[in-house]
């Protein structure tokens, strides 16, 4: 009774499952991607916009596997980088 007054729940529906980080995987590689691989600068937009495209690519992992999905990430990579202007060093 303790600890359903104290979670709301009872006890074994509390009980933690494995961890997944493919989420946080793909946030993070897509924010690398979008810093060194295009090329633009981490700005508050670019950050929110490569966490929602990193979202994107893990619920597609999730829903497709890994190749197709990656294939197309690379595809959208690469055409973004073609039409960003090079940094100037």
């Amino acid at each position: 009774m303790i600890e359903l007054l104290a979670l709301g729940v009872s006890i074994r529906w509390t009980d933690a499952g494995p961890a997944d980080f493919t989420p946080l995987l793909a946030v993070l590689a897509a924010i690398l991607v979008v810093r060194y691989a295009v090329g633009l600068r981490l700005t508050p937009v670019t950050v929110m916009a490569a966490v929602f495209a990193g979202t994107l690519w893990a619920a597609a992992i999730a829903r497709w596997g890994f190749s197709l999905p990656t294939l197309a990430v690379i595809g959208v990579v690469a055409a973004g980088s073609l039409s960003v202007r090079p940094r100037p060093d």
